[in-house]
């Protein structure tokens, strides 16, 4: 709520970093209240590192998003996003319409199926689209910010922690 961030990265190398302020009102618990504004931040932001939208992934915040692993019975792949949708309902603990959802099978023992499932709130990432659009970012992939931040770690393990004023992932 308090800054724009942003990483270059060249393979799974960092090249550069940096961020700018947000004043106080542009953004509340994740969600962009001021679109003008923040997209000329994001604007601000690429100009000063001499960063290219060309490749874009969005970190979408992970406040209010759940993710979880967890295992099904072993299912046919016709039936899968369904059984999904039916655990993250049991899961999400909210009405699933404020929600979008995605997952991705993982490995899992004989007879399940494991799902990593992730659920964030419909109102968050709107507001982060059009805010990317009115910036002129066009993103080829969307992230929850904890999960792109892993994803740039060329390690089979690694420990990532995205601390922030208000908390930390």
């Amino acid at each position: 709520d308090t800054a724009i961030k942003v990483m270059a990265t060249k393979g799974h190398r960092v090249e550069k970093w940096g961020s700018v302020p947000l004043e106080p009102g542009l953004v509340s618990d994740g969600i962009i209240l001021d679109e003008a504004q923040v997209a000329e931040k994001l604007r601000e932001l690429f100009r000063q590192q001499k960063i290219g939208s060309k490749k874009v992934t969005a970190g979408l915040s992970g406040l209010n998003s759940i993710y979880r692993l967890t295992s099904l019975p072993e299912l046919p792949e016709a039936i899968l996003p369904e059984a999904v949708e039916q655990e993250a309902s049991r899961i999400v603990p909210a009405p699933l319409e404020q929600f979008y959802l995605s997952y991705q099978t993982i490995p899992a023992p004989p007879g399940e199926t494991g799902v990593f499932l992730t659920a964030f709130p419909r109102n968050t990432a709107d507001a982060l689209f059009r805010t990317l659009k009115k910036a002129g970012i066009k993103a080829t992939a969307v992230d929850l910010a904890p999960l792109a931040l892993c994803r740039t770690v060329d390690a089979p393990e690694a420990i990532i922690i995205d601390a922030r004023s208000a908390g930390l992932d």
